[in-house]
């Protein structure tokens, strides 16, 4: 068996049918591998039906890889990276997409020495997994995409970095088991029962894959599995069957050697492992025959070729722990009741629950009372966690966020996995989300409520779960907190809370996390109007009311309504009304207190009093403004996502119709005012505008299109002010989409705006980022990665404060600068991203009005159809076609035009019945704006040409290409490109009637022409030269086709590599061409050679079964 030098050895193990044992086998085989310090990937190439991590799943942080990405996240990054043509490209950028240890996932398991079970799973096991399955090409993949040299690629990846790599291969007969088998392995392992089907399946398998593959190059091993010792007669005729037909794959065996094989690596049928995903490297004691174990042992030894002979055994405590993990418990008793779960922050919590279960009876592991000093800290909770009848997961927004506990709470599930035993109960004690992971469970709620009521919740709870065991291990008396953790401060004057309230808990997670992680003790919500900043300050307060004696709401609008609020705080607290807000004992009052929040709604500065109070206060601001002063720890509030804005709009209004819901989640935008102030008035769907540029109505009678005028009146006032141009800027940007509009926009042609002073800022780098500066302070523009996005609502309100006059003017300044934009090529890739920025903000635009406007419309199909959305591209061009045969007519040379654009979108979206009629008609039409010899008719008749020779009209495609022939070389000469393009069609054509003389003499002018304008190794001069080839053959010369088909092949090789599709099609066409010649030796041999090639790097492509049924031909005439 040949491998590559110093890599590692593949192995697949394949079964025709499922049901055999195959990936229980290989499971265990990683494991007595690594068990001998053997570095082991294991693949789960099983892709319509993973299962491989099952058996791995006490060892893996993701179970059910519902988020580990695997195979499939490898072979979709790499097509996508392929067809993405605006990616750039460096020798060696397919190693980085196939680099398998980027997806691997270790077992977190040690094994002696280097050994180690990585596990490459199928993919992420997520709603899309199936859907990704079923959709993936993979005639695609290897005929465009080069898949075949991407599975190389991998397949080295596999050898560097492993000593073995295990293939768990589907069933059936597929382009997946075709990787898998042919081109992967070094050792085919055939996987069987003894069922007739199974066992010629299986044969048809190894005997196609032999085929493929050179007989000392692939190693078949045939194993049958899942061997009944039931009937004695019925399995010797099976096992003399199985003998019978594999004994040509064990050639190499001598009939003892044969009769030993047979009789190691047939593996046995034990029930005892029907019941669960159990290895037996677990399951089984070591040195024990007739065991699984020793089974799989005696196999591993053949298939490593003595190297790895059995199990490195687990001491015997290890192995019963590691049983736990596999199995549930028999019993419900353990030596702990209730193991309790928690981050530190919830300490308060664990003790309180702790001290009132063991009151009751029960027996209560907490990590402050049970870790020694000295011990380590993972074996004990481990330990722990093994030894109790129940986790009680305490849940709060630290604890979801928290690794540590998760992996306490997956160890919980590994022993219940499917939550029968009631082994994880969540507990939550501060709101928060609840994992996806443990939605499922039944969970206990004691959020919110006074400490009897929460008493009674968590006791009734326990019994449910069992009854008390009769009281703790060591009779000790652990007294609850004094404080219950749940109690409501002492002081305070909350508004009511705001419901429903859906969302930001990312965001109230990090106002917690700053108050208890940083120096920071004031902190700033900053947004823009309607974000739902003093929403979100609220629930805040409210969430976390129970950690503070004190809460205390403000407004602080102007510097006076501060003041006033500390007064009434005083009061509060018994102070003598002194009517000094930051009097000293109103200081000491509040150092008194063990902790105090102050929240300070819609400020615009910092209080006078917030620097001189004590630090146990918390002090939280609500503001439109950003950029506060050092100390100020600051959180920007978004636009709520679409779930988000769509769980919000549901919780408000349950009957709310999903054509209604869709229409005010696209008005609003994400803005919680709109979302609220919509759903309360559902007359408002009725006025909603659909238009795809910001969904509103200009004359919009409920008045909602002004929700933010307030807020835009404000800041116009303070930008007249501080920054006139900011002012301008900003009332630009509202004839804008609502989506990001790039820097350059403005940069590169500041003469396009009206505005001295605005004009002036774009121009010097330094006064535009002021200008930026200011819009972003105000929160009227977020700025990301040199792009400006201002929220459609502020857009509207914007538009709705301007005069006539002023909205022309800037709907002008706007088509100034989109169609000053340079944007060049369409359909060269590296000008794709500057044609996506820019198309939204010219379909916003009225883009029919103008012809400038027009023309830059009529390029935007061009890109969508280059870049590869063709229907999008079709669509956009039939409503041109619409909205110039509506607004200019018929008879109009910019409709001629959008029609010359549709006609060619249509034929690349495969209708060309309708791109004929389309280019009929208008060819007509440019005859009779343009006259015959424009060059625009010309070009028309150019495709019309191409079109009736697609469809199969060669008299009629010859004679319109003969009359552009003879039209453009009059015109233009016999040398243009325009003339040569022509002559090449002519050619193309003339090659399809089987007139080769005539398509010759055409095809050489056509490859002089480009050899000399665009030199001899362009691809468009090989492509002529390839097509010369074709005809010299057709034509009866083969000496000659083969030279220039000689020197084809040497171009391809200099310009694109040895193993490109295009080298290894030019040389099966060379060695067709050697051997039509008479040169049968090194016509077959060059065919043998490219045969190999295109097996390596192409897989089973169409080109390949070209090679293999030419070279089947000459084997029968030899």
């Amino acid at each position: 068996m040949t491998v590559d030098a110093g890599g590692g050895r593949i192995f697949t193990l394949y079964s025709y049918k499922g049901g055999t044992g195959r990936s229980m086998a290989l499971a265990n085989i990683a494991w007595i591998l690594a068990s001998n310090g053997k570095r082991v990937l294991a693949v789960d190439w099983d892709l319509e039906a993973p299962g491989l991590h099952r058996y791995f799943h006490p060892f893996l942080p993701d179970k059910e890889s519902s988020s580990t990405p695997g195979l499939m996240d490898m072979l979709w990054n790499y097509a996508s990276a392929v067809v993405d043509s605006g990616q750039s490209r460096h020798d060696g950028w397919r190693e980085a997409y196939a680099d398998v240890l980027e997806h691997v996932v270790s077992l977190r398991q040690p094994f002696p020495g280097d050994g180690v079970v990585d596990l490459l799973t199928a993919g992420q096991q997520d709603r899309s997994y199936a859907s990704r399955v079923s959709s993936f090409d993979w005639g695609n993949f290897y005929d465009r995409l080069h898949g075949g040299s991407f599975i190389e690629e991998m397949k080295r990846s596999m050898r560097r970095h492993y000593d073995y790599v295990l293939i768990d291969s589907r069933t059936g007969l597929n382009d997946a088991s075709g990787i898998c088998t042919v081109q992967l392995p070094d050792t085919l392992v055939i996987c069987f029962t003894l069922s007739s089907q199974s066992v010629n399946g299986a044969l048809a398998v190894a005997d196609s894959a032999l085929r493929q593959r050179r007989a000392d190059d692939l190693r078949v091993l045939p194993v049958p599995m899942r061997v009944e010792d039931g009937e004695t007669s019925r399995l010797e005729a099976g096992r003399s069957y199985v003998r019978s037909g594999f004994r040509r794959f064990l050639r190499g065996y001598d009939h003892e050697q044969r009769d030993r094989y047979w009789g190691d690596v047939e593996i046995p049928y034990k029930v005892f492992y029907a019941y669960e995903e159990i290895l037996a490297t677990v399951g089984d004691r070591p040195r024990q025959e007739g065991s699984l174990l020793a089974a799989y042992e005696r196999l591993t030894a053949h298939l490593t070729e003595g190297q790895v002979q059995e199990l490195v055994p687990l001491d015997d405590i290890d192995r019963e722990v590691l049983i736990k993990r596999f199995w549930r418990p028999a019993a419900r008793r353990g030596l702990y009741d209730f193991y309790i779960s928690h981050v530190p922050s919830d300490q308060q919590w664990a003790e309180w629950i702790a001290a009132h279960l063991e009151r009751a009876g029960y027996r209560v592991w907490l990590n402050r009372w049970e870790v020694r000093p000295g011990s380590r800290w993972p074996d004990e909770i481990e330990k722990a966690i093994l030894a109790s009848d129940a986790v009680l997961a305490l849940l709060s927004p630290a604890a979801v966020r928290s690794t540590a506990v998760q992996q306490e709470w997956r160890l919980a599930r590994d022993v219940d996995p499917g939550g029968e035993s009631g082994r994880l109960v969540p507990v939550e004690v501060v709101e928060c989300v609840v994992p996806h992971a443990l939605r499922d469970l039944q969970g206990v709620r004691l959020a919110g409520e006074y400490e009897p009521a929460a008493r009674q919740r968590l006791l009734t709870a326990a019994q449910q779960i069992q009854a008390p065991s009769g009281g703790h291990l060591y009779h000790r008396d652990h007294r609850p907190p004094a404080r219950f953790p749940g109690q409501p401060p002492d002081v305070s004057n909350l508004p009511s809370r705001p419901r429903p309230f859906i969302g930001r808990d990312e965001e109230i997670y990090a106002l917690w996390s700053g108050f208890h992680h940083s120096n920071a003790r004031s902190q700033a919500i900053c947004g823009l109007a309607g974000i739902g900043k003093t929403a979100t300050a609220l629930e805040f307060a409210h969430r976390y009311a129970h950690e503070y004696e004190v809460v205390w709401w403000m407004r602080a609008t102007r510097p006076e309504d501060a003041v006033d609020g500390l007064a009434h705080l005083a009061a509060a607290l018994g102070l003598p009304a002194t009517g000094a807000a930051d009097s000293g004992a109103l200081r000491s009052e509040l150092r008194r207190q063990r902790r105090v929040l102050l929240v300070f709604d819609d400020a615009e500065a910092l209080p006078e009093a917030v620097p001189t109070l004590p630090e146990t206060v918390d002090v939280l601001l609500t503001s439109r403004l950003r950029d506060w002063e050092a100390g100020v720890a600051e959180h920007h509030l978004h636009p709520l996502s679409t779930d988000a804005a769509q769980a919000l709009l549901r919780a408000m209004h349950h009957t709310l119709l999903e054509r209604e819901a869709q229409k005010l989640l696209d008005w609003s935008a994400g803005l919680p005012l709109a979302l609220v102030t919509g759903a309360a008035s559902l007359d408002l769907t009725n006025s909603i505008w659909q238009d795809s540029r910001k969904g509103l109505r200009r004359d919009d009678e409920t008045g909602h299109s002004q929700l933010l005028a307030p807020f835009w009146s404000w800041a116009r006032n303070r930008l007249e002010t501080e920054s006139p141009a900011a002012a301008e800027l900003i009332q630009v940007l509202a004839f804008f989409a609502p989506r990001p509009v790039p820097f350059r926009v403005f940069t590169d042609t500041p003469a396009a705006v009206n505005d001295p002073g605005l004009r002036k800022a774009l121009a010097v780098p330094s006064a535009f980022a002021a200008v930026l500066s200011t819009l972003h302070r105000h929160h009227l523009a977020e700025l990301a990665d040199d792009h400006l996005l201002v929220h459609p609502l502020l857009q509207a309100a914007v538009q709705d404060d301007l005069t006539p006059a002023a909205e022309k003017s800037l709907r002008g300044q706007v088509e100034r600068l989109l169609v000053s934009a340079p944007l060049g090529d369409a359909s060269d890739p590296a000008n794709w991203p500057r044609y996506a920025e820019l198309l939204p903000h010219v379909l916003a635009s009225d883009w029919a009005q103008g012809p400038a406007l027009r023309a830059l419309v009529l390029r935007l199909p061009g890109y969508l159809m280059a870049s590869g959305s063709v229907r999008p591209a079709r669509q956009l061009a039939t409503t041109i076609v619409d909205r110039f045969t509506t607004l200019l007519g018929q008879e109009q040379v910019a409709t001629a035009d959008a029609l010359h654009v549709l006609a060619a979108v249509t034929w690349e979206d495969g209708d060309d019945e309708a791109a004929l009629a389309l280019t009929q008609r208008l060819r007509d039409l440019r005859r009779r704006l343009l006259g015959e010899d424009h060059p625009d008719t010309l070009a028309t008749m150019n495709n019309l040409a191409v079109l009736l020779w697609s469809k199969g009209d060669h008299e009629h495609a010859l004679a319109v290409s003969e009359e552009l022939l003879q039209r453009r070389q009059t015109l233009l000469g016999p040398d243009h490109p325009h003339t040569i393009v022509a002559l090449g069609n002519r050619a193309t054509i003339l090659y399809a009637l089987g007139r080769y003389d005539e398509a010759a003499d055409c095809e050489q002018r056509v490859y002089a022409s480009r050899r000399e304008t665009l030199g001899e190794r362009h691809p468009v001069t090989l492509a002529s030269l390839g097509n010369l080839a074709a005809l010299q053959a057709s034509r009866g010369h083969p000496d000659e086709a083969s030279a220039m088909y000689e020197r084809l092949v040497a171009a391809y090789r200099a310009a694109l590599g040895a193993d490109h599709p295009n080298t290894l099609r030019a040389q099966f066409h060379l060695s067709r061409a050697m051997i039509r010649a008479g040169n049968l030796t090194d016509g077959r041999k060059l065919l043998e050679a490219t045969l190999d090639q295109q097996r390596r790097c192409l897989g089973n492509h169409p080109d390949m079964v070209a090679s293999q049924s030419l070279l089947a031909e000459l084997a029968e005439s030899w």
